[in-house]
């Protein structure tokens, strides 16, 4: 018999096995870097471990041996587990060390517990203001101004008390004067025992009775779920008009009233849309005013309008005080400066109580008028 020669050329199934052995060493060490990862931000013990799990795992699927195909399918798989563990945000590893911690972080999240947060205060409750007044408990109430001008001759208008509709009805229960000169002011009865009607405001006057300037604070109870309401007084001595009214006396601008706002789709000459503040500009003094009394209002978004008017000593008249607007103020709050004689042209006992502030919280823009929230601030 002849012995038959050995083959010479590549055999065709050792060839896939040396394939299938290169790819399952690629994936061995793919899947021992992943795993590495995956647990290299624990503690100590834990990246220890995860270095061991991954050489252990790279040499079960590297070294040589039976059940190529099988590996190598078991490769792949643990290759798309490590994959998950170390993109997916799971920080196995440390939920072990420290179970506190969140498993799966948010965007930004670093994994660590949130810090704790600072216990509420105990105590009364607070009411919250809101640019309708301040409510607490369903009541709500609504005084102006926050600041009152006095001179021994009057107030630049009385403390008004409106409720701006609360749930609950609104009970003024109680009035009184605290500060250092608060025996140099007085006040009537007025909005104490009966209920404030919704848009009914009522009406406390204050007068000063000092000789010297003083500061006091009117404090207002009420049935709120909060603090007292409270207006700052400030009390200017001056020559009464029994004393002083004279050919040479001088008048006392004053801007005095509750602001009431609305907007004219284009209601000025322009054509723009024309915001309107209506006041009255009083003279408090015992001089007469022989002339208009120019005013100016600028707000703190830019607007900024001017005019003319009487000054009477008393009366219901209210000045229009306008600006124009424009698209973008709407859907915004404007607060105003509003100064009476603001370059001092005219001569008068008190200069320096010529201006008021005034809020207004422009809506959206009117097919033709409407009114706008406003208030003294």
């Amino acid at each position: 018999m002849t012995a038959e020669s050995p083959a010479t050329g590549p055999q065709p199934t050792a060839g896939r096995d040396l394939t299938i052995a290169t790819f399952i060493g690629v994936v061995a060490s793919i899947c021992g870097a992943l795993l590495a990862e995956a647990f290299g931000h624990g503690t100590p013990t834990t990246r220890l471990v995860g270095a061991a799990v991954a050489a252990a795992v790279a040499a079960l699927f590297s070294v040589t041996g039976p059940y190529l195909h099988l590996r190598a399918a078991a490769g792949v798989l643990v290759t798309v587990l490590a994959l998950a563990i170390t993109y997916s945000g799971a920080k196995v590893a440390e939920a072990v060390a420290k179970p506190s911690t969140e498993i799966f972080a948010g965007p930004g999240s670093s994994g660590a517990a949130d810090p704790p947060t600072t216990p509420p205060t105990t105590g009364a409750p607070s009411a919250t203001p809101t640019g309708d007044g301040t409510c607490g408990g369903g009541v709500c109430i609504l005084v102006q101004p926050a600041t009152l001008h006095c001179t021994p001759t009057a107030c630049d208008f009385p403390v008004t008390v409106s409720d701006p509709g609360g749930r609950r009805a609104l009970r003024v229960t109680r009035l009184e004067l605290v500060g250092p000169d608060a025996a140099d002011f007085r006040y009537d009865a007025g909005c104490t025992g009966d209920e404030v009607p919704a848009g009914k405001p009522c009406r406390i006057e204050v007068a000063f009775t000092g000789t010297t300037a003083g500061r006091a604070t009117l404090v207002i109870h009420q049935n709120l779920k909060g603090p007292a309401s409270r207006v700052a007084l400030i009390g200017e001595p001056g020559p009464s008009p029994s004393t002083d009214s004279g050919p040479d006396a001088l008048p006392d601008l004053t801007i005095s009233g509750t602001p009431q706002c609305s907007v004219i789709r284009n209601g000025s000459l322009t054509g723009a849309d024309n915001l309107t503040i209506f006041l009255a500009v009083r003279n408090a003094g015992p001089g007469p005013v022989d002339r208009l009394v120019p005013f100016r209002l600028t707000s703190d978004t830019g607007l900024a309008g001017s005019g003319n008017t009487a000054a009477p000593a008393a009366g219901d008249s209210v000045t229009g005080m306008q600006v124009d607007l424009s698209p973008g103020d709407y859907h915004r709050s404007h607060r105003f400066t509003i100064t009476a004689d603001p370059r001092n042209e005219i001569p008068e006992q008190y200069e320096t109580n010529n201006s008021r502030r005034v809020t207004v919280s422009l809506q959206s823009r009117p097919r033709s008028e409407a009114a706008q929230p406003c208030w003294l601030s």
